[in-house]
């Protein structure tokens, strides 16, 4: 008889096993049901919040546009007054558009292009830069370009500007 019963408490072992194991790791179908409409909401929800973030986040440039943005804030005489309105990416150039206060008191609205050429240490380097079409003295653009690796270890805000509103009521409303 104990060798019947020791079968029998084997057996009801692993029917007990099996039972537990069915029901932690084999839901039923109401279960499963439950678990994939719980799983389809939250992909839905995550769907969501990713489609409304690329929708309103705003655009951003490469460390082109950066440097270009850092050359410009060091030569502009008052750079609190710097306000970008628009930006050109060209491939090998980036052009930008802003507004400016001069000396006299008058907002003034020009752009800058910074002309890119391979470099070995930083990879980009300028090769020229041109303020309202003029080019830049060559010695200042060499002497930015020994400063490029601080501009690649800190880099700028890379936000592009809203652009021009098609209205020119709205451009006022802008200040």
């Amino acid at each position: 008889m104990s060798e019947l019963s020791a079968k029998f408490r084997k057996t009801d072992q692993r029917f007990i096993l099996k039972r537990l194991y069915d029901y932690l790791f084999k839901p039923s179908k109401k279960q499963r049901k439950k678990q994939i409409k719980i799983g389809g909401g939250a992909l839905a929800v995550l769907l969501l919040w990713q489609g409304y973030s690329w929708l309103f986040s705003p655009f951003v440039g490469g460390m082109d546009y950066g440097m270009c943005r850092v050359f410009l804030e060091l030569n502009v005489r008052y750079p609190d007054s710097l306000r970008l309105s628009h930006v050109q990416n060209f491939g090998q150039s980036v052009r930008i558009w802003y507004t400016q206060l001069d000396s006299f008191g008058q907002y003034r609205m020009e752009s800058i292009q910074c002309y890119y050429r391979p470099d070995p240490v930083t990879g980009a380097a300028f090769e020229r830069v041109t303020i309202n079409r003029r080019e830049v003295d060559p010695d200042i653009v060499e002497r930015f370009n020994i400063s490029i690796p601080a501009v690649l270890a800190y880099p700028p805000d890379l936000t592009y500007p809203r652009d021009f509103p098609n209205k020119i009521q709205d451009l006022q409303k802008q200040r």
